[in-house]
C-alpha cells in the first residue's frame, strides 16, 4: 500500500444542525424509476477485486450525531428491504478512485501517482468551505436507497470533475450526490418500496458545513463493511 495512504487529518466537518429556514411539509416522494429493486448479496467477488485488498474513494465524511440519527431512522423504516451487515458510516461519494496499489497493473489500480494528480487538481480548484442540506427526502437507485443531498450541487459536481479518473469513466454512472442508506436484499416491487418512502415523506434537512474531503478505503471482500479514513484534504477560507 502506498505510504501516502497512511491516516492523517488536515480538516473537519462541523456538527450537523437543523436548517432553521426550511418550510418542508410531509408530501409524497417522487415515483421510483424502476419496476423492481436489485438483490444484493454477501460474497467475496474475487472476479472484481482480483486479489486486491482495498478500494478507495473520495467523499464528504458526515459521521455526526444528527446525520447518524437521520440515517438510522431511514434504515429502521426500510429494514425489511435492506441487506444485513451494512455498517458504513454516512458519507457522500465525490469520486471513486480504484484499488490501492503500489504500481499499476490494471486500469482500476490507484497508485500514489494518481493521488498526487488528484491533490494537484483539488488545490487548483481552490474551493472555499460550503454548506449542504442532508436528508430531506428518500430516493433510490435500483440497488440502494439514499438520502438526498441538496444546496451544493454545483460545488459537488466541480469536486467530482476534479477528482474523477478518466480510466474509470466508462464504468462509472453519471454523478448523483447522495447518502447511501443501505443495499436492497431482494428484488422488491417498486410500488412496495414506494409505500415506505411515502411514509418517510419530506423531513427538515440537516445543514452541514463542509471544511474537508476524505479519502476513504474499505475492504474489497466485504459488502457494506466499515470504511477507513485515510487522507483528509482541508478546504480553506
Amino acid at each position: 500500500m502506498p505510504e501516502r495512504f497512511e491516516e492523517k487529518c488536515l480538516g473537519e466537518i462541523s456538527p450537523a444542525s437543523c436548517c432553521a429556514n426550511c418550510n418542508c411539509v410531509a408530501d409524497i416522494s417522487p415515483s421510483l424509476p424502476f419496476r423492481h429493486t436489485l438483490a444484493n448479496r454477501h460474497g467475496d467477488f474475487s472476479d472484481w477485486h482480483r486479489g486486491r485488498s482495498h478500494f478507495a474513494l473520495w467523499a464528504l465524511g458526515l459521521d455526526t450525531p444528527a446525520v447518524n440519527a437521520r440515517m438510522a431512522a431511514a434504515q429502521q423504516l426500510l429494514a425489511p428491504f435492506l441487506l444485513d451487515g451494512y455498517v458504513r458510516e454516512p458519507h457522500v461519494t465525490l469520486a471513486v478512485c480504484g484499488f490501492l496499489a503500489s504500481q499499476r497493473r490494471h486500469d482500476d489500480d490507484f497508485t500514489a501517482t494518481d493521488l498526487d494528480t488528484q491533490l494537484a487538481a483539488l488545490r487548483a480548484l481552490a474551493c472555499a468551505p460550503f454548506r449542504a442540506h442532508i436528508g430531506r427526502r428518500l430516493h433510490s437507485f435500483s440497488s440502494a436507497p439514499w438520502l438526498s443531498v441538496e444546496g451544493a450541487d454545483a460545488m459537488l459536481h466541480r469536486l467530482h470533475h476534479a477528482l474523477r479518473r478518466p480510466a474509470l469513466a466508462a464504468h462509472t454512472p453519471p454523478y448523483v450526490p447522495h447518502l447511501t442508506v443501505g443495499l436492497y436484499n431482494a428484488g422488491w416491487p417498486a410500488d412496495t418500496v414506494q409505500t415506505a418512502f411515502d411514509r418517510h415523506g419530506a423531513q427538515v434537512p440537516l445543514e452541514v458545513e463542509v471544511r474537508s474531503l476524505c479519502l476513504l478505503q474499505y475492504a474489497a471482500g466485504e459488502v457494506g463493511g466499515r470504511q477507513v479514513d485515510g487522507n483528509r484534504e482541508a478546504i480553506e477560507d
